[in-house]
């Protein structure tokens, strides 16, 4: 779900840490970048675990009464502008998967294996994985 609402200072990726309501996180990417809304407005980007039954008038009411329980009645300022639904953001993960701390990204011909290959799929595991490559590099292991 998409929103543009009057300026904010939400400068913080919010977790839903209770597993409770339909949101996973929420982000304001134009506090990122000004050319994501216009001057004066904030963008806010809410995600949303898996591909929820509820049409998409339901989920946006399902959305929106929990982020007025986290923010309060201003939300009802917030103006929706698209639902996305997308299907696969991630592939199938099945186990056993082996967590990236403890897969050694050199190979035995001397190439260096980073991204998703071999971890679980994430930006947090792909970004890591090329830090931990990076690393190799840097120390000069062979």
């Amino acid at each position: 779900m998409l929103a543009v609402i009057p300026g904010t200072a939400l400068r913080m990726l919010v977790l839903n840490g209770t597993g409770q309501g339909p949101i996973n996180n929420l982000v304001v990417p134009s506090l990122l970048s000004s050319n994501y809304a216009p001057s004066g407005q904030s963008l806010i980007a809410v995600s949303v675990m898996g591909n929820p039954a509820q049409d998409d008038s339901r989920l946006e009411a399902d959305v929106r009464q929990q982020l007025n329980a986290w923010f309060g009645k201003g939300i009802t300022k917030w103006r929706h502008l698209k639902t996305l639904r997308i299907r696969d953001a991630l592939p199938m993960q099945r186990p056993p998967i082996r967590h990236p701390r403890h897969h050694d990204p050199r190979q035995p011909n001397g190439i260096l294996v980073c991204g998703e290959f071999g971890n679980p799929t994430s930006i947090h595991w792909a970004l890591y994985s090329g830090r931990r490559a990076a690393e190799f590099i840097l120390s000069d292991k062979p």
